[in-house]
C-alpha cells in the first residue's frame, strides 16, 4: 500500500514533500512513507494504524 520514498512526489499525484525534511527526518532515523491528503476515513485510519507517528509540516503565521 506503501508508495518507495524516492517514488514521494509522483507517488501522490503532483504532491510534493521538501527533500531537505525528508533528510531531516530520516537522519533521525525516520523511515518516511508519504500520505495522501486525498485518502477517505477508512484508507486514512488503514495507514495511520500501521505507523508509528506522522509528520504533517507547516508554517507559523506571519506577525503583522
Amino acid at each position: 500500500m506503501f508508495p518507495n520514498a524516492g517514488d514521494a512526489k509522483s507517488a501522490l499525484n503532483g504532491s510534493f514533500i521538501m527533500m531537505s525534511h525528508v533528510k531531516f527526518l530520516e537522519a533521525g532515523g525516520a523511515r518516511i512513507v508519504p500520505v495522501s491528503y486525498k485518502l477517505d476515513q477508512n484508507q486514512l485510519n488503514q495507514v495511520l494504524s500501521q505507523v508509528n507517528g506522522i509528520y504533517i509540516p507547516g508554517d507559523s503565521p506571519a506577525v503583522l
